[in-house]
């Protein structure tokens, strides 16, 4: 019996420890060179191993502490699996479609950033002046 109780405690534990919560930074979140992110952001283009893909008019907006917002839609946190002075992954998890994970990469002057998803497709946005 006290087998099965320990073994039921571990199974709940672990599973309670899986589950995963929403982010929610109470602080800044990017590095000094990435906190240029922040603000609003019109899509321009794709490109793919086919060559440029126009799709939809969209925005997108980084809002801090990490937060991410997709056409003015729902507002949630984003994950960041990497960040140095050479790359910024970051997890949308649902916050975006069709992108999970994306590699960011901001002009010096922050006036423009580039999205590259992991399935190959790079994406050009524009800063929307405030």
């Amino acid at each position: 019996m006290k087998k099965l109780a320990f073994l039921l405690i571990t199974l709940l534990s672990c599973t309670l420890i899986s589950c995963k919560k929403p982010l929610d930074y109470k602080e800044e979140v990017f590095s000094q060179k990435y906190i240029k992110i922040y603000g609003n952001w019109q899509y321009k283009f794709s490109v793919g191993e086919s060559g440029v893909v126009h799709k939809e008019d969209h925005t997108i907006s980084f809002i801090p502490f990490g937060k991410f917002q997709y056409n003015n839609g729902t507002t949630g946190a984003v994950g960041i699996i990497t960040q140095n002075e050479n790359m910024l992954l970051l997890d949308f998890g649902s916050l975006f479609p069709n992108v999970s994970w994306a590699s960011i990469g901001l002009t010096s002057t922050g006036d423009s950033l580039n999205l590259a998803v992991v399935n190959g497709l790079s994406s050009l946005y524009v800063r929307i002046p405030q």
